[in-house]
């Protein structure tokens, strides 16, 4: 329903993004971010959507909060918000404390709350494959069934545990420095592979890993 809006808004070329009900303005300039501003309050006004001055802010600023993350163009990086870092843990301790019996479904429900943390946790990506691996075999023994109980692995444990070491601290940048070194990698059921400028590298699989 959105789209329509939101496409004539870029027509304007202004940067905005929107998520159901939330949306995110930005400026290049103070005087950008007004003009983005204003023109998106009279469209939405003039389709019937009601603005709530409230819960809206519709004062430039250097540091706003969007869908659980705050957006810091100061720092230019990018964090979970304390309301959303305190509700991750207490998912976390109860699934460790209940590690050997937990339903499949809290497991995928902590799962997803991860994943949607990633762009404000770095490296976060690398701390929630165990945890898939341990959700997927609990699925297939319960033949989709999301209701039964499970038992999470040590190597999953230890992934919801690096989690809570560090989502107080954790953030992301927004812009990156150049990269110097470009590596393309992948991998089938068959084997691997790897190449960096004029040099490549692969192999098979053995059978205990395949």
């Amino acid at each position: 329903m959105m789209k329509p809006p939101l496409s004539q808004l870029r027509l304007l070329n202004h940067i905005i993004s929107g998520y159901i009900d939330d949306f995110y303005l930005q400026g290049s300039t103070y005087q950008r971010c007004i003009i983005n501003v204003i023109d998106s309050i009279k469209l939405l006004d003039e389709l019937g959507l009601v603005i709530h001055p409230e819960k809206s802010v519709l004062i430039q600023q250097q540091k706003v909060t969007f869908l659980g993350f705050v957006i810091d163009s100061i720092k230019m990086i990018v964090r979970l918000t304390e309301d959303k870092i305190r509700k991750i843990k207490e998912v976390l301790l109860s699934a460790i404390h209940n590690s050997h019996s937990v339903k499949i479904r809290d497991i995928a429900r902590i799962i997803g709350y991860l994943i949607s943390s990633f762009p404000g946790v770095k490296f976060s990506a690398l701390y929630y494959r165990y945890l898939e691996m341990d959700k997927i075999k609990a699925l297939k023994q319960s033949k989709g069934n999301f209701d039964p109980l499970m038992s999470v692995s040590k190597k999953g444990v230890a992934d919801m545990k690096w989690w809570l070491d560090n989502l107080d601290d954790s953030y992301n940048h927004i812009c990156h420095p150049p990269v110097d070194i470009t590596l393309y990698s992948d991998v089938s059921l068959m084997g691997w592979g790897a190449v960096m400028n004029d040099t490549s590298t692969g192999g098979r699989w053995s059978p205990s890993e395949a």
